[in-house]
């Protein structure tokens, strides 16, 4: 197997977001937007009603046409993005954007640039955590980055040279059960996901969603933890800010993750 980069345009603009699954596999840098055959489905719902620490579990559904719901909305996923969410567990503090789980999570980022944090996202809570799968199409380790976290970091201040950063922890699986975690530091957000604001927004620019330099967002590499295969990524919030400002949005906000090298079904 080889590892190709192809660009990472946006021949679409997307709709909320969807799944999906392909047959034949070869090893590729993912490209954003890439056309798909068919759109898998996860049952995950009711995520609005979750309480603090009440863990939502998805297990994989096979393959399947898409729904009625899915036809009425227009909702699916195109390109190099989570494929399902297999649980999430709100902290104190949660609920923006749980009434559009799992959709919200899916597909591409929709950053607002340096000054502004997007509002497509769903809020962890304090201590939260969120578990994605990317099923048929595998994180692998390639050169350099294998995959970039989307929060909604922005700056501020003078010369707006501070940021508003809520950290969480990144770890990653091969089968779900055995949790490699990445260092982070969350007193200054070395390590960290949620340390950078997103430019990258596939309904408003064509900035490619798996190039560091441009997208924006928070870079891993498989390579520091000695993962080679990774179908799972986790994300803890790590209790940047503590406590229940009333408007849920307490926590790590997750808008997307982007594989960089993944198995690519094409």
């Amino acid at each position: 197997m080889s590892i190709h980069r192809l660009s990472c345009v946006r021949p679409y603009g997307r709709p909320p977001r969807q799944s999906f699954i392909a047959s034949v596999f070869s090893v590729v840098a993912a490209a954003c937007g890439a056309p798909v055959d068919r759109v898998e489905p996860s049952p995950l719902a009711a995520s609005d009603n979750a309480s603090p620490g009440t863990s939502t579990h998805v297990d994989s559904p096979p393959p399947a046409p898409r729904t009625a719901q899915e036809e009425a909305t227009g909702r699916r996923t195109e390109g190099p993005f989570v494929e399902r969410v297999v649980a999430y567990t709100p902290g104190d503090g949660a609920g923006f954007g749980q009434a559009s789980m799992p959709w919200i999570v899916l597909g591409g980022p929709r950053g607002e640039g340096a000054l502004r944090g997007s509002t497509d996202v769903v809020s962890l809570g304090s201590g939260g955590s969120i578990v994605l799968a990317f099923d048929a199409n595998p994180i692998v380790d390639g050169s350099g980055a294998d995959f970039l976290v989307f929060e909604n970091a922005f700056r501020y201040g003078p010369a707006q040279g501070r940021v508003f950063a809520e950290f969480a922890q990144v770890s990653v699986s091969a089968d779900g059960d055995t949790w490699v975690p990445f260092e982070c530091d969350a007193a200054n957000g070395l390590g960290c996901a949620g340390s950078n604001p997103v430019f990258a927004n596939i309904e408003t620019n064509a900035l490619s969603c798996v190039d560091e330099a441009v997208a924006g967002g928070d870079a891993f590499d498989l390579a520091a933890v000695g993962v080679p295969v990774a179908r799972f990524v986790r994300i803890d919030d790590r209790r940047t800010f503590s406590g229940d400002g009333g408007d849920g949005k307490t926590g790590f906000d997750l808008d997307a993750i982007a594989a960089i090298h993944r198995v690519s079904s094409r």
